[in-house]
């Protein structure tokens, strides 16, 4: 990770903010990579009715990239409808090997990093589940994902195991932010799209509260 993205996660998770490669005509396949450890509420009788209905999660959100035009640096630009925040370099870009183009790069195109921090016009929230296509892949391994806490600790690492536009599920409890990165050897680079989560909603464990950089 290079001290300009180290930088701008720090800057996220702080609440302060918010390649070269030509496109490979091959097609990819779909497949699943799933985080450690599961997490699971089970069997519990509620106590107070009321209160877990209030705590009853949202609809699912999805970020296609497509809202806004190719070329824009999305930075806070998802905050108010989406509730993440990406850092400064991140871009939404053309990419002729993935089928639902247009997705995000990081900088330079399809070669950088690309952080996100969960966080909307109320405040940070957590999730325990997102998942993100992440491609195309030409090599195994390549590409790694890495969620924090909001304590800026690291909570799990997903390589992706496989090549082709690869569909990434992380599942962890209260993630609150995460970044992309080049963990291996991907010389034409590697873009994400369909960034997908569940929100909690009025769940105050689920609070990530003041953010503390893990840098």
């Amino acid at each position: 990770m290079t001290a300009a993205v180290a930088a701008s996660i720090a800057l996220v998770l702080a609440g302060v903010l918010p390649a070269s490669a030509a496109d490979e005509a091959e097609s990819g396949s779909t497949s699943n990579v799933v985080g450690d450890p599961e997490y699971n509420v089970l069997g519990e009788t509620p106590t107070q009715p009321d209160a877990r209905a209030r705590m009853s999660v949202a609809t699912p959100t999805r970020i296609t990239f497509s809202e806004n035009p190719v070329g824009t640096y999305v930075q806070s630009l998802y905050v108010a409808t989406h509730g993440v925040q990406f850092g400064p370099t991140a871009f939404i870009a053309t990419d002729g090997a993935n089928p639902t183009s247009p997705v995000l790069s990081g900088s330079p195109r399809f070669q950088g990093d690309i952080t996100g921090t969960f966080v909307n016009a109320d405040g940070p929230f957590t999730v325990d589940h997102f998942s993100v296509d992440i491609g195309y892949l030409d090599a195994a391994n390549a590409v790694s994902i890495r969620a924090f806490d909001s304590r800026g600790l690291e909570l799990v690492t997903v390589p992706v195991s496989l090549t082709g536009i690869v569909t990434v599920n992380v599942t962890h409890p209260n993630i609150a932010a995460f970044l992309v990165f080049t963990s291996g050897s991907e010389p034409a680079g590697w873009a994400i799209d369909n960034l997908t989560f569940t929100a909690p909603s009025g769940d105050p464990s689920n609070d990530a509260g003041a953010y503390v950089a893990p840098w």
